[in-house]
């Protein structure tokens, strides 16, 4: 891993700025997002806001994050430092970019279905007993409404990272569809690489409310990403190689074109 922290650095040297500027536009743009909601969305009813949020996001974000994947992965692999990649999927593949995040989303939805609605009942308990005054199994109730909670968003986030490949595949396959269930195969046995990437930025997260470690860490998280996922498609690149034969011209011709 200390080789991998090392070859991130290197291929951040002279490209941070460059890495900084999309870290940056995608913040501005969720955060214009969130304003919006405040703007124009508070006298709506909740409900409607909501979904106004989500579709806000999902259409100006989610080809903002695919970008920024395209990016990285081209810098790890091909040493293409090109900005204008970032912008890539507001092309004709727009839709993909939107799929892939909505799909992303629909998983989560699920995932949370199935673990948090049980701990719901704890919740409910919780309130029934405070109602009839038995304070003490009420606070024991909610203390393991917390904690399951708690475990099931960890579960959810772990499950989820099975298909971590899918946003560097996009370019590679057809169809988000495609690109999630390569993505699946990809990561079989290689989930605990992929965790460790995240745990060995967890003490980094404690310094994210001071805004500045997280514009240096971000880059730095990504371009591991970047490099890990690079790796990993390269040794199972035969799991997509009909669909990588027919993308593989198109995909040159977008390197080539920028």
């Amino acid at each position: 891993m200390k080789i991998v922290r090392r070859r991130a650095k290197e291929l951040l040297k002279g490209t941070r700025h460059k890495a900084l500027g999309i870290q940056l536009f995608i913040t501005t743009t969720q955060l214009l997002v969130i304003g919006a909601e405040y703007a124009f969305f508070l006298r709506l009813p909740n409900v409607v806001t909501i979904l106004l949020i989500f579709t806000l996001d999902l259409l100006l974000i989610s080809p903002l994050k695919a970008g920024r994947n395209l990016y990285y992965y081209s810098l790890v692999t091909q040493n293409t430092d090109n900005f204008r990649l970032f912008f890539h999927f507001f092309g004709d593949q727009y839709q993909k970019s939107i799929a892939w995040r909505l799909r992303l989303w629909t998983l989560r939805l699920l995932l949370n279905v199935i673990l948090c609605v049980p701990c719901s009942y704890l919740l409910y308990l919780s309130q029934r007993t405070e109602r009839y005054g038995n304070n003490t199994i009420s606070l024991i109730a909610l203390a393991f409404f917390v904690v399951l909670m708690v475990f099931a968003f960890l579960i959810t986030e772990l499950l989820l990272l099975r298909y971590l490949p899918a946003g560097y595949l996009l370019t590679k396959v057809n169809t988000a569809k495609e690109a999630f269930r390569m993505a699946k195969q990809i990561s079989k046995g290689n989930l605990q690489t992929i965790l460790y990437i995240y745990l060995s930025f967890v003490g980094w997260c404690f310094l994210f409310p001071f805004i500045l470690p997280f514009f240096y860490v971000e880059p730095l998280f990504q371009i591991e990403c970047a490099l890990l996922m690079a790796d990993l498609i390269s040794k199972n690149s035969k799991l997509f190689y009909p669909q990588h034969l027919k993308r593989h011209g198109n995909h040159g011709k977008i390197m080539n074109d920028f």
